[in-house]
């Protein structure tokens, strides 16, 4: 039989799309996405609740259109949904498309953080939280790298995935390509959590243009039984080895 904590962080991202497909939009708390380059930020709201620096033109719950963005030297158009608060408490969500161009006045790297909280896990104690960090493109041009990270509760006491990455040759030649990144975390039933889904673009040549996808997809399941009874017995047996140290002692 498979183990369960083998197959999923494999498994994530096919299995949230297909439960994500047959599910309706539901209200969340906030899913957001806000741009940095430099000193220079600015925001997108879902539902432009409350205004942004730019407009959400997609007028569903759960879902991001904003095209024709002049942010800090990068023309951008963005797309997004999120399923918040999950399916059956069990599978979480952000997709994200990006096409950007860069001017001779974009000198920073170009960062878009897109958050969504309300997220609510809903299997009995103890809980995994399988998170598979992903990023794929279709158009890569010249040396630029797109970097991808994924935060649980803003990483700190949550998870941060490791940061998967596409780099463009040197050349200019258009390639595809993606990478991704399992990774698992404890998450409490009943308690909400936030993803936010990270991408960096650097090295991006001035008239040079990519199309990046990417995606944060988590599976709630319960905690494999060896992991809890590990944990569970850890206590136990660090007394159990103190008794026999002193038992040693005495006879001794």
């Amino acid at each position: 039989m498979m183990r369960l904590r083998n197959f999923l962080p494999l498994g994530v991202v096919a299995l949230v799309g297909a439960i994500v497909l047959g599910a309706p939009n539901k209200a969340h708390a906030t899913y957001m996405v806000t741009l940095t380059s430099g000193s220079s930020t600015a925001t997108i709201n879902d539902n432009n609740a409350p205004a942004g620096t730019y407009f959400d033109f997609n007028p569903a719950t759960n879902h991001i259109n904003s095209f024709g963005i002049s942010f800090a030297g990068y023309t951008i158009d963005f797309s997004g949904s999120t399923n918040t608060p999950g399916v059956n408490g069990l599978a979480f969500q952000t997709s994200q498309t990006l096409t950007v161009t860069a001017s001779a006045s974009a000198t920073s790297p170009l960062r878009i953080d897109v958050t969504a909280d309300g997220y609510l896990p809903g299997l009995a104690n103890p809980s995994v939280l399988y998170v598979d960090n992903s990023i794929s493109t279709t158009l890569l041009t010249g040396p630029m790298t797109g970097a991808a990270t994924t935060f649980i509760n803003g990483g700190g006491a949550g998870l941060t995935t490791s940061t998967v990455s596409l780099t463009g040759p040197p050349t200019g030649i258009v390639i595809a390509g993606s990478a991704q990144s399992p990774r698992f975390t404890t998450i409490p039933t009943g308690t909400p959590f936030s993803m936010t889904s990270e991408l960096v673009i650097s090295n991006l040549a001035v008239g040079g243009g990519t199309n990046l996808t990417w995606t944060s997809a988590a599976i709630a399941a319960p905690a494999p039984a060896g992991l809890v009874l590990a944990l569970t017995g850890m206590p136990l047996m660090g007394f159990g080895a103190w008794i026999r140290r002193r038992r040693i002692a005495t006879q001794a």
